[in-house]
């Protein structure tokens, strides 16, 4: 179940690129992106059968926006925000 997190991960990655350049091209909020990327998220946590990972999932994808930000202003260098 750990391959399927990460590749979730990776895909979830993709997603928010995707996200952020349609964003950037129609005018939308990071905001109103951060929202869509989440909603997407909690999405595909709904395919996961291991209560936990659905868990850990679900309550990821419930982080607000600010949260969001100061994780990801606490970013310096080589560091990279922990989602678990």
């Amino acid at each position: 179940m750990d391959i399927y997190l990460k590749e979730l991960a990776l895909e979830q990655r993709l997603v928010g690129i995707l996200l952020i350049i349609i964003g950037l091209c129609s005018g939308c909020t990071s905001q109103q992106l951060y929202a869509t990327g989440q909603s997407y998220q909690r999405n595909q946590c709904l395919h996961l059968t291991d209560p936990g990972d659905h868990d850990r999932c679900l309550g990821n994808a419930e982080a607000s926006y600010d949260e969001y930000k100061r994780k990801a202003s606490g970013v310096r260098g080589n560091e990279a925000i922990s989602y678990e």
